[in-house]
Parts: structure tokens; C-alpha cells; sequence
């Protein structure tokens, strides 16, 4: 390996060292870490990064070969398939979650639990746990055996005092890497790194709608505003949370969403749902 590649590399790992990875390696000996990535780097899933490639290939070289305290997911598609995952995905998942925590995140008595279909076709699920002598309940809707890592928003809520919490990024391959990381380490990757990390609107959109279904109408609220802060001008999400509005009384609310639907949108529908409801909701 040339010399410039070897301070390409010695340079990285040094700095994702400094930011608090790879913590299994002392301070004072760069070179082993880096004589050991070298060694099985070539098994990570793009090879050992190159100074040539792009910013989302040496991510994934670099923070996936900190495997104690990341989770790479080849395919998040197929995840299901792997003999770890495939007969339960998600009390494995958590177990894998928990593993990269350092022992900050510990549910035990894990059941998963399917109660039906939405309309959409999506399954019901409810993922019930213990963690810190507390029994939690999260009610998701999931698209087939394919995982949705949104329910890790909702840990997060619940390690809230941590001043850690998991935060996921994709390639446009459908893999994925999880960390569980301080506030001060998603700053660094977001600022120098220019890594965006997910936030899982449709994952909230999704619980809106499965409340709706279940008539639980304030809980399909707070589902909708939690979608809506992170995704504010798509017109489907605004029109259901209008419909939800009219539901719980609160025409002026609900035209205000009908009305931010139309102007996102390019779409008649959404000008002609407006106007009929401002006729409507104003007679009310």
C-alpha cells in the first residue's frame, strides 16, 4: 500500500478516533488501529476507502469498521432473510440496538406482537419490552418483512436523560449504518462530514394513520405534527391531518391544512378539496 494511502487512511482514522470511535484502541498507537484496518477493511462492504471516492463510501469504510459501537445493514430490504433476523426481526433488532449501546440501552422480556392490516396494507405491530423495570409498548404499521428502523425515534424519547441516541444514514442502495453516539458526535458528522441523517417522517405519518384506524384521534394528532416537523410541505400528510382536524372540532385548524395542502401541491385535487371545505367548514 503507497504512502499516500497509508496517511489517507492514518489521517481518517485518527479523526473519527479523536470524535470518540474505535475505542477499543489505544490513544497512543494509531498504527496498530491502522495495520488492522488494513488487514479487514477488505471485508467491509466497499473495501478499504480510497482519497477517490465519495463521501458516502468512506463513511461506511470508516465508522463500519467500529463494529462495537455501529451496525452496518447490508440491505435493510432483505435483513429479514439473515439467519440472526428471520424468525424475529424485530426483538433481534432490538437485541442488535442494544448491543451497540454500551449497556445505556437494556430491554428485556421482549414480544412482538401483529394485530391486523390498515387499509394501506400495512401490518399493525406492537413491540412491547422492559427497560429500567418499565414496560413499554410501541404501536407501528410495517410494510411487509421489510424493517422500519423509524421506531428508533421513539427509543430515543425514552433515553431522552442520555445524552446519547441512535441515528441512522443510508447509501442509495438501500444499506444502512446505525450509531448510537453523544449529541456532540451527530454534530461533528453532521457539520464536517455533511452526513444527513434520517428522521423517518412516513414512519410518524404511517402511526397517524394506524391511530385514525383505531380511533384514537389525539394520539393520531401528536403523530401527525411529529411527521409534520420533520416534513412540512407535503400535501398528502397535510390533507389527513386536515381530515383529523375536522374530526376533533377544529375547522379553522383544519382549513388552514387544506389550504397548505393546495399550495404544495400542483395537483387540482387538493385546490378543489380547499375549496369545497372553506364553503363548508365556514357554514359550520
Amino acid at each position: 500500500m503507497c504512502s499516500n494511502t497509508e496517511e489517507f487512511l492514518k489521517q481518517n482514522l485518527s479523526y473519527y478516533k479523536s470524535i470518540g470511535f474505535y475505542n477499543n484502541y489505544d490513544n497512543k498507537n494509531i498504527d496498530k488501529l491502522v495495520e488492522d484496518f488494513k488487514n479487514f477493511g477488505v471485508d467491509l462492504y466497499y473495501g478499504i476507502p480510497k482519497e477517490d471516492d465519495d463521501n458516502i463510501r468512506q463513511l461506511f469504510g470508516f465508522l463500519g469498521f467500529d463494529n462495537e459501537r455501529t451496525w452496518f445493514i447490508e440491505d435493510i430490504a432483505t435483513l429479514y432473510l439473515e439467519n440472526d433476523f428471520k424468525d424475529d426481526l424485530y426483538g433481534a433488532t432490538l437485541k442488535k440496538l442494544s448491543s451497540i449501546s454500551g449497556g445505556a440501552f437494556l430491554p428485556e422480556n421482549i414480544r412482538v406482537e401483529e394485530t391486523g392490516y390498515l387499509d394501506n396494507g400495512c401490518t399493525k405491530l406492537i413491540l412491547k419490552f422492559c427497560l429500567s423495570a418499565q414496560e413499554h409498548e410501541l404501536i407501528m404499521a410495517v410494510d411487509g418483512n421489510i424493517l422500519n428502523l423509524g421506531f428508533t425515534q421513539e427509543l430515543n424519547d425514552l433515553l431522552s436523560d442520555l445524552d446519547r441516541s441512535f441515528v441512522l444514514f443510508e447509501d442509495d442502495y438501500s444499506s444502512t449504518i446505525v450509531l448510537f453516539i453523544t449529541k456532540k458526535q451527530k454534530q461533528t458528522l453532521e457539520n464536517e462530514k455533511k452526513i444527513k441523517f434520517l428522521k423517518y417522517p412516513s414512519y410518524w405519518y404511517d402511526k397517524a394513520n394506524l391511530f385514525m384506524d383505531q380511533e384514537k384521534y389525539e394520539d393520531a394528532k401528536m403523530a401527525f405534527e411529529r411527521a409534520l416537523s420533520i416534513k412540512d410541505k407535503y400535501s398528502p400528510l397535510h390533507s389527513d391531518y386536515a381530515c383529523l382536524l375536522e374530526k376533533l372540532g377544529k375547522n379553522k385548524e383544519a382549513l388552514e391544512q387544506h389550504k397548505l395542502a393546495m399550495e404544495n401541491s400542483d395537483h387540482d385535487l387538493y385546490k378543489k378539496i380547499y375549496e369545497e371545505r372553506k364553503v363548508s367548514l365556514n357554514r359550520e
